[in-house]
């Protein structure tokens, strides 16, 4: 798991090189309530467990980051849409399926873009991820969302 400035350091280099990639956007569903129901010191082994689950979950080379509060981002180089979503799918479920503290039922919703399909610029990438996300969000929460390529 890297921080916000490798997260940037790695999106410099691969946008230097005109690498396509993937941004998979994770939000944990109703956090607050962890953290307002069972603690703050619950709410930071919820965190930790999501990272380590995403990091199990992709492959080589993949950057993991937490990306502010309870979101995190994964950027996966050269890879396709339906493998990308993919990916979301399996890191949507094995966070279903952990063991969690107090035995919560934890789900989180994922929004996925690409570049350069999705924008031009890293802030058009992210912000499409972002509107999946809450596209995600408003459509029920635990489910992963593909952003649309505007016509």
């Amino acid at each position: 798991m890297t921080n916000r400035r490798e997260l940037e350091r790695c999106l410099d280099s691969w946008d230097m090189l005109g690498d396509p990639y993937a941004v998979l956007m994770l939000d944990i569903d109703h956090f607050k309530n962890v953290n307002d129901t069972y603690g703050h010191q619950t709410g930071d082994q919820v965190l930790k467990l999501v990272a380590v689950v995403m990091s199990d979950c992709v492959p080589e080379g993949a950057v993991c980051s937490r990306f502010g509060g309870e979101e995190f981002v994964i950027l996966l180089r050269k890879h396709r849409m339906d493998e990308a979503y993919q990916m979301a799918e399996r890191i949507r479920n094995a966070i279903l399926m952990s063991k969690t503290p107090y035995s919560l039922t934890l789900t989180v919703l994922i929004g996925v873009s690409l570049y350069p399909e999705h924008g031009k610029s890293r802030e058009g990438v992210f912000l499409a991820a972002d509107m999946a996300l809450y596209q995600a969000k408003a459509e029920g929460r635990n489910r992963t969302i593909a952003a649309e390529i505007s016509a």
